[in-house]
């Protein structure tokens, strides 16, 4: 749709006052396009257009969690969801001047979004929210079966094996009821800083799973701090908090990190490395502890 047409539609609809004309693209989106809309001062606003289903769940998401700070809130949803506006949040998204630690940065993400995920035991399914699969093992099967492909050889095959069985023994202790919604894509790329901490995070791409999902995302979303013990402490913060005994929260995080093994080689091979260290660390840790 044309940005012009757009604008257009936001100055009738009384979304935004006739002096907003400054249109800005953003470079770098994978599907999306997504530009800023301002009046030449310092009130902005963020246009996204992408694939309707998709801006549907990105729309539904953002509108459930309105009260909550650190996502964006939603101005307007085109009625045939061909674009959505929501408030521009101020900073950037480079990770070089964090001036915390991952760990004081994840308990500030579990405290502000995590922790005030929704209930929802009326979805009937799991995983992606525009395209559930009938259980929690059958969502979590199809990423792993995704990643073991793009990995291949890098890594040797026991690993494959080792990441399936994890998935087989933590969807054992996944409550049937305990289905909430989630960002599903809670990674660092998606965080906005300010002044070096956490002001918001972006662009959903939701799931239907339990909130753990996405700690383990957030926290192998960036190779470095990658201790087990860290995460292990950080998922204990999680309220209500499920219960999981250490052995099977370290099958949670060889889930994550194998998942994000297979993305970093999409997205960021130079990283692969230090995953991998973190992965073997992880591996004989885990097979140190009994059944």
């Amino acid at each position: 749709m044309d940005i012009h047409e757009i604008i257009e539609e936001l100055q009738r609809e009384r979304i935004v006052p006739a002096g907003f004309n400054q249109y800005t693209a953003f470079s770098g989106g994978t599907n999306s396009q997504v530009g800023v809309l301002n009046d030449g001062g310092v009130s902005k606003v963020v246009i996204k257009q992408n694939q309707a289903e998709v801006l549907r769940s990105e729309a539904d998401f953002l509108a459930a969690y309105a009260h909550l700070s650190l996502l964006p809130q939603l101005r307007y949803t085109d009625p045939a969801y061909r674009f959505i506006v929501y408030e521009f949040i101020p900073g950037n998204v480079d990770t070089s001047k964090i001036t915390i630690t991952k760990r004081e940065l994840l308990v500030t993400l579990i405290d502000r979004l995590i922790n005030r995920y929704e209930h929802r035991p009326d979805m009937h399914g799991w995983g992606w929210i525009d395209a559930l699969a009938p259980t929690w093992r059958a969502f979590l099967e199809d990423r792993v079966a995704s990643a073991i492909e793009i990995i291949g050889s890098r890594l040797e095959p026991e690993s494959a094996e080792v990441v399936q069985e994890c998935v087989k023994q933590t969807c054992i202790c996944v409550d049937p009821e305990g289905a909430y919604l989630l960002h599903g894509d809670c990674g660092v790329h998606n965080f906005i800083f300010h002044e070096g901490r956490l002001q918001g995070v972006i662009d959903p791409t939701p799931v239907i799973g339990p909130p753990l999902y996405d700690l383990s995302y957030a926290f192998y979303s960036s190779p470095e701090e990658l201790e087990e013990e860290s995460f292990i402490a950080l998922a204990r913060l999680l309220q209500p908090q499920p219960f999981f005994s250490e052995k099977q929260l370290y099958e949670e995080a060889l889930i994550g990190l194998y998942l994000r093994m297979g993305t970093c080689l999409v997205h960021h091979p130079h990283d692969f490395e230090a995953y991998a260290e973190a992965w073997y660390r992880l591996r004989r840790r885990y097979a140190t502890m009994n059944p």
